[in-house]
Parts: C-alpha cells; structure tokens; sequence
C-alpha cells in the first residue's frame, strides 16, 4: 500500500527536477498584451509588447450566451465597464 503512495510522488519529482533543467533562456510573455503600457487586449498592447522584444503575447476572450467570441480578461463587466454582468449569460448585442 505504501508503494502506491510513493510511486505517484517520485514520478512527480523526477518530471519537476528533469524537466527543469531543459529551458537555457527565458522568454518573456505580455500578459493581456502588456495591458499596463497599453488598453488591455488591443491591438495597440500587442503591438507594443513586440516593440518591447516580448517572445509572446497572450490574449483573454470569453463567449457571450448566442456564442460570440469578445477580448475580455473578466468573466464579467465589473472592473472595465462597472456593470455586474456576466458574459457567458449576456447576448452579444446587449454589451
């Protein structure tokens, strides 16, 4: 019973200690495309975080209730637009 306890944890150990190892350089992600120099998830942030020599930038979308994708880090319009509306459960055209 002990072994199956230890099994999971050494695999663990050897994934974290060995993989480590394999990555020689950092790369530098803009996070919302470097939302603090720029609007978040613009065109404008992305293009900034390239200026900036970001190896890659990264984007939030969520979905509305009839499907439509948005750039939105929240799930709701709280922080950005103050409305408490959640987006998954608000047409597109009601935003």
């Amino acid at each position: 019973m002990q072994r199956r306890k230890i099994f999971p944890i050494l695999i663990l150990t050897a994934v974290l200690l060995f993989g480590c190892g394999r990555y020689d350089k950092s790369v530098v992600t803009a996070h919302r495309g470097g939302a603090g120099l720029a609007p978040e998830n613009t065109m404008s942030a992305m293009k900034n975080a390239m200026r900036l020599g970001a190896g890659f930038s990264e984007l939030d979308v969520q979905e509305t209730s009839d499907g439509v994708l948005i750039l939105l880090h929240d799930g709701t319009l709280e922080r950005t637009a103050g409305v408490d509306l959640n987006i998954w459960e608000t047409p597109y055209d009601s935003l």
